[in-house]
């Protein structure tokens, strides 16, 4: 959806309400398909003191397997969406705005971008997820393991200090 900006930069409007939904289903992250329910845009673009600001929030369901324990996993996630938009640049850094050269702002395009720089690093069943043995595979989250853990010979005297 674009949304027509012409208003908020002329002044003869405060403030523009935003509520999408769009189908990001088809977006690949890491080689899987992980979001599940559509994505609810909900916020404005605004002016305040002659400066245009998009404020919103994307909220959807993703799926995955853990990162650690390959556990299947869904959360629900909320990334933030603020951006100061321009109509054009003079000297300034173009990454600390958006132009929108012709008075429109691509919101579809911009909440895709959002949220794929917006999500975690590692996607985790739960923060203090322990994994999966490297040696027998069992899920440390819900077993436990006997596997001995491997030393390495250069500290082997001094594992012999604890003991």
């Amino acid at each position: 959806m674009n949304i027509d900006l012409r208003g908020v930069f002329s002044g003869k409007l405060q403030e523009i309400p935003i509520d999408e939904k769009y189908d990001f289903s088809d977006l690949e992250i890491g080689g899987i398909k992980p979001i599940c329910s559509p994505v609810s845009v909900l916020g404005s673009v605004f002016t305040r003191a002659e400066v245009v600001t998009l404020e919103a929030v994307a909220e959807f369901n993703y799926k995955a397997p853990c990162d650690r324990c390959c556990t299947p996993t869904e959360k629900t996630f909320k990334i933030p969406i603020n951006h100061i938009i321009v109509n054009s640049l003079t000297g300034e850094d173009e990454s600390d705005f958006i132009v929108s050269e012709n008075m429109e702002l691509n919101l579809e395009d911009l909440t895709r971008s959002d949220i794929i720089l917006g999500l975690p690093f590692l996607f985790l069943c739960k923060e203090d997820c322990k994994g999966i043995c490297p040696k027998c595979g069992k899920n440390l989250n819900s077993e436990e393991c006997i596997c001995k853990p491997e030393v390495d010979e250069r500290w082997a005297k001094l594992s012999e200090f604890y003991e």
